[in-house]
């Protein structure tokens, strides 16, 4: 026994890879002292991920990205995030070198998306009254852009994107977890979330929306899940999971990711079980009508899911950016200036409560992420005609993409068919989320907001790449 350990620990040592992220988990923690028992943790981490392999250590990536850099320590975020893009680029050299030609290739239709992406900001930014507000947001996608990039390169086989989709609803898992015990001990109750007499909880992640996406996302691939396990642990396994999202989901009174993730589970039941499909519907309609005649039933729906207020103010923010549009419709305001102009443009008293509500998401949104609660007039009050076009660009290449892969695995009858329909409805979704909440997709690259959905859509792109109908043409 003592021999197998000395045994691995000399692999351990030997092996250049534990040595060098070790190396870079040592000059971090330098360089943020203070994180020593974080340091203890990575290390235990780091060996784990020798003993386990690679896909053991990105996971891990994952999990830490989505859940460590939250509001709750956000001194700890830039320590993190350093570690772990610098674990990222570490395996990406270590798979491909300088050898740029090994360098996976992204699709062109994605490669034009990126390229006239960035001479949208650019253009935009020239013709803005605030030229230098944009370029931090650009910075920080390129940064975003280089780590989708690693993620998507990684990608061997099938089997690293059942990695990520691992990781994802583990990550999911906590993020509900934190939500149910914060809900739990600083006593907050249902009615006053809905009466907005308390900030909506949402655990480790401090915007609400941003939470949803790993909701909407996860959900599928666990209902998909549980519908063709044939395994009685492995389908408890899921079912508790699932009732643990429900209840996160639930707590965080968001009704744009409510009926996202209705609209996926109707869909998956539709193609599959046709019988739990209408039984779905049955319920929605019997659901409906008690609404409508059943006063005390009615008021309890208004009440839970805040139909009283109607958009939640996003009709006033949606004047806004109209408003910016008509006066900017070539060029947009440049990146990054939502915030700096949107109270030229405000249609309310301030002191109303829609008002009291702008102010403070103004207040709250640092990253110059635009607020407009829709990834099109975002798009177009930042970035003008061109950036509303890029938009409707980028959604067509996810459409085309995740339909186009579908059917080809679906005509060879292949195993990864559903894995690949659970990774589209979860983008999907987002796209129909995107018409209320501008967060999830493009956000300037905030990672906890983007890089679950970029995950999903990497996965797909490379099972697009990788048919094999490519196979034998090329």
């Amino acid at each position: 026994m003592e021999n197998t350990i000395k045994v691995k620990i000399n692999n351990i040592i030997a092996n250049k890879e534990i040595l060098g992220i070790s190396v870079l988990a040592i000059a971090s923690s330098l360089i943020a002292g203070q994180y020593v028992i974080y340091l203890c943790i990575l290390v235990l981490l780091i060996t784990l991920s020798y003993l386990y392999g690679e896909k053991f250590l990105v996971s891990i990536v994952i999990i830490s990205l989505f859940t460590l850099v939250g509001d709750f320590n956000k001194e700890l975020r830039p320590f993190i995030q350093i570690v772990d893009f610098g674990i990222l680029s570490f395996l990406f050299l270590k798979r491909f070198g300088f050898q740029f030609e090994l360098y996976p290739r992204v699709p062109k239709v994605l490669f034009y998306f990126i390229l006239l992406y960035y001479c949208s900001m650019i253009i935009s930014m020239v013709f803005s009254d605030y030229p230098f507000a944009g370029v931090g947001n650009i910075l920080r996608q390129t940064v975003f852009f280089a780590i989708a990039y690693y993620f998507y390169s990684l990608i061997k086989d099938s089997s690293y994107i059942k990695t990520y989709v691992t990781a994802l609803v583990i990550a999911t898992a906590i993020l509900a977890i934190s939500t149910i015990y914060l809900f739990i001990i600083d006593g907050y109750s249902l009615i006053e979330l809905n009466l907005g007499l308390r900030s909506r909880v949402s655990g480790l992640i401090g915007n609400p929306n941003i939470l949803t996406n790993f909701y909407i996302i996860s959900v599928p691939i666990l209902v998909l899940s549980l519908m063709f396990y044939r395994n009685a642990i492995k389908k408890s396994v899921v079912v508790s999971i699932l009732i643990l999202f429900i209840v996160g989901l639930t707590l965080t009174i968001s009704r744009t990711a409510i009926l996202g993730v209705l609209l996926s589970t109707l869909f998956i039941f539709f193609l599959f079980r046709k019988k739990y499909f209408y039984w779905s519907m049955f319920c929605l309609v019997l659901m409906v009508l008690n609404i409508l005649i059943y006063e005390p039933f009615g008021s309890l729906t208004s009440l839970l899911f805040r139909l009283e207020r109607g958009l939640a103010g996003r009709e006033f923010i949606w004047d806004i950016s109209i408003g910016i549009i008509k006066d900017n419709p070539i060029f947009g305001i440049g990146v990054g200036v939502f915030k700096l102009e949107m109270f030229n443009y405000f249609p309310i008293m301030l002191d109303s409560w829609v008002g009291r509500e702008l102010v403070k998401l103004h207040e709250i949104t640092a990253t110059g992420t635009n607020l407009s609660h829709n990834l099109f007039l975002g798009f177009y009050t930042d970035m003008g005609i061109v950036g509303f076009s890029t938009a409707i660009f980028f959604a067509t290449i996810f459409f085309r993409t995740g339909i186009k892969t579908l059917i080809i695995y679906k005509s060879i009858d292949s195993k990864d068919y559903y894995l690949i329909l659970a990774l589209f409805l979860g983008g999907a979704t987002m796209f129909v989320r995107a018409l209320f909440d501008s967060v999830g997709i493009l956000s300037y690259g905030v990672i906890t907001s983007d890089l679950p959905f970029w995950l999903i859509f990497g996965s797909l792109l490379h099972y697009y790449k990788n048919h094999p109908h490519n196979f034998i043409k090329e």
